[in-house]
């Protein structure tokens, strides 16, 4: 359990500044790679693998949006709410529907 949190604590952490250089010069490559269209000399097993680790990215991102809004569906909203935008067109609604009751 000792090296699974040794390893988890280094993985799951957020890039160094240091980092960021690796990084551009990753996703550049990334960039370049699709631009170039040569994921088409991939083989079978590249593109599985890259597809593969694509999905473990995504799932990441899926789960790190559900820890934060500590909801797996939605965001829990009042029943109550109402928007400021909402709040302003009923306003102003209100205001027109006075004006045009004075006349």
């Amino acid at each position: 359990m000792h090296k699974f949190k040794a390893v988890a604590k280094h993985e799951l952490a957020p890039p160094k500044t240091t980092d960021w250089p690796a990084i551009k010069a990753d996703w550049k490559k990334v960039t370049q790679f699709i631009a170039n269209k040569q994921y088409k000399q991939l083989t079978v097993r590249e593109a599985l693998v890259y597809t593969a680790v694509t999905m473990e990215v995504m799932f990441w991102f899926f789960v790190g949006e559900m820890i934060g809004r500590r909801n797996v569906f939605g965001y829990l909203v009042p029943s109550d709410y109402v928007s400021r935008d909402t709040r302003k067109k009923v306003k102003a609604l209100e205001a027109e529907a006075k004006e045009l009751a004075q006349h």
